[in-house]
């Protein structure tokens, strides 16, 4: 078993109270990933001292706790496209199409992106975010997908002309000449 390990044949995984070997194939977090890991539970850990004190009852917000896990799930799951394989000579696929569905990809995108203000997101900025994991037509796609499925809103610009060309070229095309600008989460 040690041999598998060393070998980067395989690896010891943690799946509840057990421990397993696994192929060095299979799909596992990176010790950053998991150093991240350990900074959110530590992060929740926190929290949830704070709110079980003595005293008056406490609670935290759901959209504290979302925001926390979405953006660091969104990282786990971005560095895990990023990185190649490390062996070679395998037929592993590494695209984020084969791993992550580009609707998910996009829906990450989108919770990390969104101006937490305005609650929207600017498609150019979103198209350059996933440069590499997608193409331009693969994130149309999604968006509309997930426009169709009444997970997001997509909202025409203002006016072209104040949309500079290289960002137009990033955007969906909407009604009557119109081109999708920005991108709005319905749900949360």
């Amino acid at each position: 078993m040690s041999r598998l390990v060393r070998a980067k044949q395989a690896c010891i995984v943690v799946r509840g109270q057990r421990e397993k070997l696994i192929s060095a194939e299979a799909r596992v977090l990176s010790q950053a990933e998991l150093a991240r890991l350990r900074k959110v539970a530590e992060g929740l850990a926190g929290i949830l001292k704070m709110i079980a004190r003595k005293g008056e009852p406490r609670a935290i917000l759901r959209d504290d706790v979302a925001a926390l896990l979405r953006d660091d799930l969104a990282a786990i799951i971005d560095g895990f496209q990023d990185r190649k394989p490390e062996r070679t000579g395998t037929t592993a696929q590494s695209s984020s199409a084969a791993l992550v569905a580009p609707r998910q990809l996009v829906e990450l995108a989108l919770r990390r992106l969104e101006d937490p203000k305005l609650k929207i997101v600017r498609i150019p900025e979103l198209v350059r975010s996933l440069d590499g994991k997608l193409s331009v037509a693969e994130v149309h796609h999604a968006l509309s997908e997930a426009a169709d499925g009444g997970a997001i809103e997509l909202q025409p610009d203002a006016g072209s002309e104040f949309l500079p060309t290289e960002d137009a070229a990033l955007c969906p095309a909407g009604p009557r000449d119109t081109l999708f600008s920005c991108a709005r989460l319905l749900s949360p």
